[in-house]
């Protein structure tokens, strides 16, 4: 089927997934899709993986990523083998967007604000490797021109559950708003953050957290912080009732 047919459905609702988006001529061909009319679609997955042809530069890319704006009543969404290297703004206004994944996107340097989101649940960030620091810009919390006066929500990801960090490959810092007066993550209960070897350390926030569940795998600068009772920040998630730390198999010495 053409993206150009989808259009031709009657009743359409539901769940889509497109596959290929970088093999498209061009933004105009993406166009033709009109999924921001589309309001029942709930769960939209996004693979731009390309086979063909000339490999897309980052301006061509987050093109594509534009022309699928998606409606608001989206309640799932995967993107997959992105080459752009931002994302988009539309996904600052998903207001019913509960499943995100971000997989394998890896030009982008910055996470989205995505803790504006009022209704995400789950979040999954995954394979990008240029990414080296996550800070308040991913909590959605905009400062005022004085750097002190809360100008958006006092609240970020208000209804986060699962959060999971993986394969981030140049990640070094993870920090959040510790003195303003921003609540982060009151929901979060599972965490999980899986090879990402260079990551020294975690946010001053996660003292406050409700989390329930804590895995830490392959992540051998973390594992030394996190160490019981010893480490730097073990005094952050000490009120953690299950901490599970995997550790990297050494190698057997001659």
């Amino acid at each position: 089927m053409k993206l150009g047919d989808l259009n031709k459905l009657e009743g359409f609702r539901g769940y889509l997934c497109i596959h290929g988006i970088g093999n498209l001529d061009d933004a105009s061909d993406a166009k033709k899709v009109e999924l921001r009319n589309k309001r029942d679609l709930v769960d939209l997955k996004l693979n731009f993986l390309q086979r063909t042809g000339p490999m897309r530069t980052e301006d061509e890319s987050k093109a594509l990523l534009e022309a699928f704006e998606p409606p608001p009543s989206l309640v799932s969404l995967e993107i997959r083998e992105y080459y752009g290297a931002a994302f988009s703004k539309w996904m600052d206004c998903l207001v019913n967007l509960r499943r995100l994944v971000l997989n394998g996107c890896p030009n982008c340097k910055t996470l989205p604000p995505l803790g504006k989101l009022p209704a995400l649940e789950i979040l999954h960030i995954e394979l990008m490797a240029k990414v080296e620091k996550v800070g308040p810009e991913f909590l959605g919390v905009e400062l005022g021109g004085d750097e002190m006066e809360i100008e958006s929500c006092s609240v970020s990801f208000p209804k986060l559950e699962e959060l999971c960090f993986q394969d981030l490959d140049s990640w070094e810092a993870w920090s959040g708003f510790s003195y303003y007066p921003v609540t982060v993550m009151p929901s979060l209960r599972f965490l999980k953050i899986s090879n990402c070897s260079r990551l020294r350390t975690l946010p001053d926030f996660m003292r406050r957290t409700r989390v329930q569940e804590l895995t830490i795998d392959s992540c051998p600068s973390l594992e030394g912080s996190c160490r019981e009772g010893v480490g730097e920040d073990w005094s952050k998630i000490c009120h953690i009732p299950n901490i599970r730390i995997v550790r990297i198999p050494q190698a057997d010495s001659e």
